[in-house]
This record gives C-alpha cells, sequence and structure tokens, in this order.
C-alpha cells in the first residue's frame, strides 16, 4: 500500500534470519527547521476536547498538540474514567482510542451517545485501525469520524476549521 517492500532471508535453521522493509521517502512539506504553526488564529474558536486514550505517552502528545493549537484539553486512560468526567465535563470534541483494556471505544461512543447532556458532541476514533470495515464500525458505534494515528496536523486542522 505505500509502494515498498518487504523481504525476509536466512541462511538456516540456527542461522537467524534478517527482515528488511524499504519504504519510499516522501519530499519535506516544509523546512524541518521552520517551527510548527499550531497558534489557534484570532477568529478561530477554542474547543473543549476530551482525550480517551489508555497509552500514556500517546495521551500526553495529543494532549500537547491541540493544547498548542489553543483548545482546553481533558484527557482520561480509558472508558470507565470518562464516563465518571463527563458526570461535571462537558466537551465539544471527544477522541477516543478503539482498542483499550476494560472497554473499547465502540462501547464508550455507544454508552456517551445515549446521554442527552451529550447532545450534538462531535465523536472522533482516533485508532491504529484503519480498515474500511474498521471506519464502518466506529460510525456505527456512534463516531462522527474516524482516523487512523498518528493523526496529521493538517487533518485536524481542517477538522477544527470544518466545525467552527
Amino acid at each position: 500500500m505505500h509502494g515498498g517492500s518487504v523481504t525476509a532471508n536466512s541462511e538456516g535453521l540456527g542461522h537467524g534470519s534478517v527482515f528488511t522493509v524499504r519504504l519510499p521517502m516522501t519530499p519535506m512539506r516544509k523546512s524541518a527547521t521552520a517551527p510548527p504553526k499550531f497558534a489557534a488564529a484570532e477568529n478561530q474558536r477554542t474547543f473543549k476536547i476530551l482525550i480517551v486514550e489508555d497509552q500514556r505517552a500517546l495521551r500526553v502528545v495529543l494532549t500537547r498538540l491541540l493544547e498548542k493549537m489553543g483548545h482546553e484539553v481533558e484527557a482520561v486512560d480509558g472508558g470507565v474514567a470518562a464516563l465518571e468526567l463527563v458526570g461535571d465535563y462537558r466537551p465539544d470534541l471527544i477522541f477516543s482510542d478503539i482498542s483499550m483494556p476494560g472497554m473499547t471505544g465502540y462501547e464508550l461512543a455507544k454508552q456517551l451517545r445515549q446521554r442527552d447532556k451529550l447532545r450534538g458532541v462531535y465523536f472522533v476514533a482516533m485508532t491504529g485501525f484503519g480498515q474500511e470495515t474498521d471506519r464502518t464500525l466506529a460510525i456505527e458505534a456512534g463516531f462522527d469520524e474516524h482516523m487512523v494515528k498518528p493523526v496529521d496536523v493538517d487533518r485536524l486542522q481542517n477538522l477544527f476549521n470544518r466545525l467552527q
């Protein structure tokens, strides 16, 4: 799918194996030395965002990115914590992972969609699952949109521009 190749070689039992993955490079769109421009434009709306992500590193990085883009962010490590938080906190958007221990993102979206208080909240599945069937399952579970991780900053900005 990426235009690359994968090869495997071995000299036989007990000699180990060598796996080679080759992916084509794409030209850089912007100068590597130019600082990214994440700050919200003066006329851009600030969104209240809830991130539901079980992997701490991903949760922290996404939180920092969205805050640099000018948004108010709360982050939790799973579905149960998200259900507890939305009792007091009403986000404009919820970004949720799908594959989480205890409660999947699909289950979380179904439960949250049943809450009148969250009517109008925009749900985004952010997941490593990118097949068409994964997209369909996310939409059927109650997500408005499906994004494959890692999500491109431009795609996030386009989402916020659409939701203004």
